[in-house]
């Protein structure tokens, strides 16, 4: 069947060994063929590929289903039963892949159907005599595919191969598991394990993966695979559905190659809960190898790590990343509530501490939390996690966070925390964002464009994202550019207000009135709706523009810096950028002074920001900036 090279014939007889000794272990694949051979992953593909043009995995493939057709032809066996023989973890996938690579099913077999099989040619079968008619017609097929065969020789000659790290290549959409129970209960075990299996897979470099928040909108979708995947500009989908009964489970994966609309690989797995453990790692193990990623050691570990073995604690952290990706302050403290009944389960679950650092983070980013009782809590169960396991990003991130937001502007751990948790997981969305906003703080607006566009890259549908890139591009004059950020900003999430007032701010300096007033009677909508609707018009009318921004700083001072639940900031800060709008700068310093001694996060974004610029010769500014130790920033 293969082409040997080079005494190749001795080396593929000594895989066949291997394989056949292990073959009715389903989870016997390239990991395990490598560590029994005693060859890396890499050179184990490159000697398979050299000798038989074959992947690793398709190479086990095979062995699999010749021993399959050989148990068909010569055992009592039923096909369920040589499915499980030969290490498929189900009959419908052996029933699949016999089918695709014989060109007939294995029935056949059983019912004793002339099935000779020519071994050169595995992939054809000669049912009946064919008429000249039918003939013709395979010449002509046959012609036609010689054809399209020299095309892509020509187009190949002339372009090359794009590396394997381009998007488009190894980058996977993991998408919502179908629940097929239409609990709430079952939904959160479906999310979670798929976020799970996404997670491991972001460890690995080979891979680009889209962050679940991108793939969210896709989870009742109609679209077909290959739509999805164009939209989110990746080639690889792993989808399933999931049904529970009591506590065992019945999980559908498949991986497809939406690009060529071709399924790689499926499975069938009924597991008991205390299964689903193994079951993770296992996924998300046979998506490497069907994909061909050259793993290092340490990704081979990160992607079959097992955080804890107790699967209560397992089932509780779930809960609580279900709750803190809903983002509210009600939904936060009931993942403080679940990260914590994990650790009480488990100790020593790393995770469940990273979570409760990201609750307590977020809840005291936002004002949801006491600030610096949140403060002591993220760190110390952020650093808690560390202890368990110190390659974790998101721990790290939270650090970062910490460090540039509360913790007397630290920046050089800041940057060193952003830039540990990226090189840890450069497909961490979070950390990215996180990142470029502190460059934005430090005036690198360049850098800061590149990390919040990997950030978007990874996670095109995260509202903050979008909100810090338009003010990174407001602070460099590009207010076109900022207010298409902006506008995804509504787009993805219509409560998030955060760039409302920014987008006034542009409209106000380009002269474009009526568009500044449109911003604000948006703004209005969610946040005052029970206001007059032309109370707007009225004041513009009698007072001008500048009648407005009098007005809207009155606004804001009424409102508290406890209820960020829009993502509308109510601080000094932006009252002192309104009255820069009215150029006056000295009723500016005192709230940007106020600002300054606040324990509001952005307190430190103000020193390159476009809306303090002519305050940049200012003495009373330049005291501002010593006050805060941000002269050498």
């Amino acid at each position: 069947m293969y082409k040997r090279q080079n005494g190749g014939q001795e080396f593929l007889e000594r895989l066949q060994r291997v394989i056949e000794e292990n073959l009715s272990n389903s989870d016997f694949g390239v990991s395990e063929l490598a560590r029994e051979i005693g060859m890396s992953r890499s050179a184990l593909y490159a000697r398979v590929n050299l000798l038989t043009r074959k992947s690793v995995s398709c190479y086990i493939r095979e062995i699999r289903l010749a021993k399959g057709l050989h148990l068909l032809k010569n055992s009592e066996l039923t096909i369920s039963e040589v499915a499980y023989e030969v290490g498929f973890g189900s009959p419908s996938y052996f029933i699949k892949c016999f089918h695709d690579y014989y060109g007939f099913p294995p029935g056949e077999v059983k019912q004793g159907e002339n099935t000779q099989i020519n071994p050169d040619a595995v992939h054809t079968r000669e049912k009946k005599p064919t008429s000249s008619k039918s003939k013709r017609k395979w010449t002509y097929r046959i012609v036609a595919a010689l054809a399209m065969i020299l095309i892509a020789v020509s187009i190949i000659a002339i372009k090359p191969f794009s590396s394997s790290n381009d998007i488009g290549t190894k980058s996977i959409a993991v998408l919502p598991l179908k629940n097929l129970n239409k609990d709430q209960e079952t939904q959160i075990l479906a999310d979670g394990i798929m976020e799970d299996i996404l997670t491991r897979l972001t460890h690995v470099s080979m891979f680009h993966i889209k962050s679940s928040s991108s793939t969210e909108k896709y989870r009742d979708s109609q679209k077909t695979t290959t739509e999805i995947a164009k939209e989110l500009n990746v080639r690889y989908v792993l989808e399933g559905s999931l049904l529970r009964e009591g506590e065992k489970i019945r999980l559908y994966i498949q991986l497809i190659d939406a690009k060529n609309d071709n399924h790689i690989w499926s499975a069938h797995y009924e597991r008991d809960l205390t299964g689903i453990l193994v079951f993770v790692a296992e996924v998300s193990r046979q998506v490497a190898d069907e994909l061909e990623a050259v793993l290092t050691p340490q990704e081979q570990k990160d992607i079959e790590k097992q955080y804890t073995l107790n699967t209560s604690a397992y089932e509780d952290y779930l809960k609580g990343r279900y709750f803190w990706s809903r983002r509210t302050p009600e939904d936060l403290q009931k993942s403080v509530v679940y990260f914590n009944r994990a650790i009480q389960t488990d100790p020593n679950y790393s995770l469940a501490y990273a979570g409760l650092a990201d609750s307590y983070f977020i809840m005291i980013y936002w004002g949801w939390y006491p600030q610096r009782e949140g403060y002591i809590r993220a760190k110390e169960f952020a650093l808690k996690a560390l202890e368990q396991d110190n390659r974790l990003a998101e721990a790290h991130a939270v650090l970062g966070g910490i460090a540039l937001w509360f913790d007397l502007n630290n920046l050089e751990t800041a940057e060193h925390e952003f830039r540990l948790a990226i090189e840890l997981n450069p497909n961490f969305a979070v950390a990215h964002q996180y990142y470029g906003e502190y460059l934005m703080i430090r005036g690198r607006f360049e850098e800061a464009t590149e990390q919040l566009d990997k950030a978007i890259q990874l996670n095109p549908n995260a509202p903050a994202t979008y909100a810090v890139r338009a003010r990174v591009c407001y602070n460099q004059g590009n207010f076109e550019e900022a207010l298409k950020d902006s506008k995804k900003v509504s787009e993805l999430n219509g409560f998030y207000q955060t760039t409302r007032v920014l987008n006034f701010q542009i409209y106000v300096r380009t002269g474009k009135n009526k568009q500044a007033i449109d911003e604000l009677k948006a703004l209005f909508q969610i946040e005052e709706p029970d206001s007059d609707p032309l109370i707007l018009d009225k004041i513009y009318a009698a007072k001008g523009i500048t009648g407005i921004i009098d007005w809207l700083i009155r606004w804001l001072l009424t409102k508290g810096s406890d209820n960020n639940r829009t993502g509308l900031f109510n601080d000094n800060g932006k009252i002192a950028a309104l009255y820069m709008l009215e150029n006056k700068p000295d009723s500016s310093l005192i709230f940007l002074k106020q600002h300054f001694l606040s324990t509001s996060p952005t307190r430190f974004s103000n020193k390159y920001s476009l809306d303090f610029k002519p305050l940049r010769d200012d003495p009373r500014f330049d005291a501002l900036i010593k006050k805060l130790g941000l002269e050498n920033m």
